[in-house]
């Protein structure tokens, strides 16, 4: 997932850089100072909220000042924005905060990789968008979505037309990744996780990630054993299920082959089922059918079960 591009990052105190929630209030800091790497790094000196552009640069001047003055090193947290450390020994701690550098280094070393925003950073607006314009699937549906935000708030349709529309809108995902996801949560959560290993040697955090992944796998083994009399996995036959109930208002017309039209009471799609394509990208986007596709395959006299691809399966 992406989160915010180098040129929004705002500075903050490092008496803050445990609070998440008020990223998006903080006033522009442009007057703090800009990190400079020393020769001699035993004079160099930490100010409050001094700037790293890139995640290395932070990570080197930190490590570099450590083995200078015989220091023990921790970096207790680092995500998406920011990345705290302690270095302790000698009567003296200190706490260091660095600015996001992920965007350039995933550019550097996975060319063409697909970046997506989470969605917490477009939090702010929450009490005024109702997120449509994030959820919408296909162009004309987020072309509506954002002339919507724009009469509600000039200043909300300016910022969300600065953003590249393949970061934030399923409307400009890529199809290959088969993940319509907005949220980072299984990073993070993982990343809380193996918090406490993170601080152990490179042997033992290893040792102990592996165990943890073991034991996580053998749980979800045992789970999925009880589920041997379903076809597909819960949460994706949910979502089944709910397109399967939408698909009821919607009205297929056959034209040749496996080709339909679909319409219903606001729109109407061009649904290929040979392909796997329909023109709202839902299930292009997931391999979840979507509900246009559904009132197709019911027309064909078919389960929309059949149509699951195996990774979403039991048996798989």
């Amino acid at each position: 997932m992406r989160g915010l591009s180098d040129d929004e990052y705002e500075s903050e105190s490092l008496n803050n850089i445990d609070n998440d929630e008020e990223e998006d209030e903080l006033p522009n800091n442009s007057y703090y100072p800009h990190h400079k790497l020393l020769r001699d790094m035993n004079e160099y000196k930490w100010d409050v909220a001094t700037l790293f552009i890139l995640q290395e640069e932070f990570n080197e001047a930190v490590n570099i000042y450590a083995v200078d003055r015989g220091l023990d090193l921790y970096f207790l947290k680092s995500n998406r924005k920011k990345g705290k450390s302690e270095m302790c020994g000698g009567g003296i701690c200190v706490g260091s905060l660095c600015k996001e550098g992920l965007i350039p280094a995933l550019y550097e070393l996975l060319p063409g990789v697909d970046q997506r925003f989470c969605v917490r950073h477009l939090y702010k607006f929450r009490k005024k968008l109702p997120g449509l314009h994030l959820k919408t699937t296909y162009p004309q549906e987020w072309e509506r979505a954002i002339m919507e935000i724009k009469n509600v708030n000039e200043s909300a349709y300016q910022h969300h037309k600065e953003i590249p529309q393949r970061f934030w809108t399923k409307s400009a995902f890529r199809l290959r990744p088969k993940c319509d996801q907005l949220l980072n949560n299984m990073c993070e959560t993982f990343n809380a996780v193996i918090l406490k290993a993170r601080e152990k040697p490179i042997v033992t955090m290893l040792d102990d990630i592996k165990v943890y992944l073991m034991e996580k796998w053998a749980k979800n083994r045992k789970h999925a054993e009880k589920l041997q009399s379903q076809a597909v996995l819960p949460k994706i036959q949910k979502r089944l299920d709910k397109e399967f109930q939408e698909s009821g208002k919607w009205l297929s017309r056959w034209a040749r082959e496996k080709k339909y039209e679909v319409k219903g009471p606001i729109a109407k799609f061009a649904v290929d089922l040979s392909r796997r394509e329909c023109g709202c990208r839902k299930w292009m986007l997931t391999s979840i059918l979507c509900a246009y596709a559904i009132s197709c395959i019911n027309h064909m006299g078919k389960k929309p079960q059949d149509c699951i691809p195996s990774y979403y399966r039991i048996e798989h």
